[in-house]
């Protein structure tokens, strides 16, 4: 639970806070002392899926600073969970129950109890980085297209093209921006109202070199961070590395480049 409200309160909170779901194993703990005033000193909405046999199923929603919770009885497994934004929806992404093939990405208004189907549909594969924008109503999904194969060290990557999804209207815009994809990883969040930051593969390069070091040094691609305009329709490299987290109040990005992370700046690199 501390994990949780840690994660909460540093991605964003205010109005109904923002929270997007990430596995434990890969949230970077030290021990070192608590401080249980921070639910106090703060507002806002934390949406997480447990990963513990004894708490109840489905995506629970806690309210700070109450610490009121409540559960999303929802029949779907493996969730992955991206809000609240402003207008208190929630977006949920899920393989249905009747099989690992049927997915389906979900509106959900916490306040109304209305729920939205975005789509529906049969695709194998691996699937994740759902997004929910804080205010425009949009929200990105990625679903596995094609494998690559990467040698010294032996890695497996998934890569999947970028949609954009109208939470309103429905519609959706597909990129031709290639994005990592994992079920348990984030590697797409939005920057503004009309950007969004993604991981990708780019050239290994000098550009990449020396920002990566040794870090993927013998393949031909390594993973890249990019920024999107979703207005100009045009991606620039910002650098290399995946995960990336968006800072609540500056325009930086933190990027996981084999296990370090380094904030960005978005207009420096």
């Amino acid at each position: 639970m501390k994990r949780l409200l840690v994660i909460g309160i540093l991605l964003a909170l205010g109005g109904c806070g923002w929270c997007v779901y990430r596995a434990w194993w890969q949230v970077p703990t030290v021990p070192g002392p608590e401080y249980p005033g921070v639910p106090a000193r703060s507002s806002g909405t934390v949406v997480y899926v447990p990963l513990l046999e004894t708490e109840p199923e489905g995506i629970h929603v806690l309210d700070l600073p109450t610490l009121q919770k409540r559960v999303l009885q929802i029949d779907v497994k493996r969730w992955i969970v991206s809000g609240p934004d402003e207008q208190c929806r929630i977006a949920y992404f899920a393989k249905t129950a009747e099989s690992s093939d049927h997915i389906q990405l979900t509106i959900y208004h916490l306040l109304e109890g209305r729920r939205r189907v975005l789509f529906r549909r049969v695709e194998p594969g691996e699937y994740g980085n759902v997004a929910l924008s804080p205010r425009t109503g949009k929200v990105t999904f990625v679903g596995s297209h094609r494998d690559v194969w990467m040698r010294d060290p032996d890695t497996l990557l998934y890569l999947g093209r970028l949609e954009v999804w109208d939470v309103e209207t429905g519609e959706v815009r597909r990129w031709k921006q290639d994005v990592l994809v994992w079920f348990s990883q984030q590697n797409v969040a939005w920057l503004d109202d009309d950007t969004i930051v993604y991981a990708g593969l780019g050239p290994n390069d000098a550009w990449a070199r020396e920002r990566a070091g040794e870090v993927w040094r013998n393949w031909p691609e390594v993973p890249t961070v990019y920024v999107l305009d979703l207005r100009q329709g045009h991606a620039r490299r910002l650098y290399p590395g995946k995960k990336p987290r968006v800072h609540p109040t500056e325009r930086k990005v933190l990027v996981d480049i084999g296990g370090n992370c380094k904030m960005v700046d978005v207009e420096t690199g």
